[in-house]
């Protein structure tokens, strides 16, 4: 699913995969308004909802997500 260029991608995802590459970010899942990203503590979840912010993405609050190590974001524009 990742691999696939597509119509059906959101605008602002080859230049967030990008830079998630070049940072170290994997992304777990992604949606046409949400990304998910691995964040395996809660620093790393800040740390990471603060880069991706200069996207447009906001993180959504969920006890799940941290449990199970990733970070759920959100478009917020």
């Amino acid at each position: 699913m990742l691999s696939r260029m597509g119509r059906n991608e959101p605008d602002w995802l080859q230049q967030l995969r990008e830079f998630c590459r070049n940072s170290g970010i994997k992304i777990m899942a992604w949606g046409p308004n949400t990304v998910v990203v691995e964040a395996k503590s809660a620093d790393r979840a800040r740390v990471i909802a603060s880069q991706l912010g200069q996207f447009g993405l906001k993180a959504i609050e969920d006890e799940g997500d941290a449990y199970a190590g990733i970070l759920s974001l959100s478009k917020t524009s």
